[in-house]
């Protein structure tokens, strides 16, 4: 299993018998929210900044140990959309979910509205 911590930007590896440790990344993702595991070995983290420095973004990061070091593989930033918290993937594509939950987190209440849109990969910039 996988962990983010979301102030930090560090990432956790949780193995079967329960022991964690801390994935050596290229860059930290702070701000990091939701995360896909994905069946080609990559790692897809959506980071944004409702309650830590991060910024709106979609990082997908590699790794060829087991996950004890991780490197960004591609990277779209700044994301379209202004407060992203989770990835899903989809017979159709992964979709990035940014429900407006900074209206709930600032106090301005709940909102309905959210955007959901295709994550397609990029260069690292």
């Amino acid at each position: 299993m996988l962990a983010v911590r979301y102030d930090t930007g560090a990432l956790f590896k949780v193995t079967h018998d329960g022991r964690v440790s801390e994935v050596a990344l290229d860059r930290p993702l702070v701000g990091g929210d939701g995360m896909d595991l994905r069946p080609d070995g990559t790692l897809a983290v959506v980071t944004n900044a409702l309650g830590a420095p991060g910024e709106p973004a979609v990082n997908v990061l590699r790794s060829d140990d087991d996950w004890r070091t991780a490197r960004t593989a591609h990277r779209t930033a700044p994301w379209a959309d202004d407060e992203p918290t989770t990835i899903v993937r989809s017979p159709h594509g992964s979709y990035v979910v940014d429900g407006n939950i900074g209206a709930l987190v600032t106090g301005a209440g709940l909102s309905d509205v959210y955007t959901l849109r295709q994550f397609r990969e990029t260069a690292v910039r």
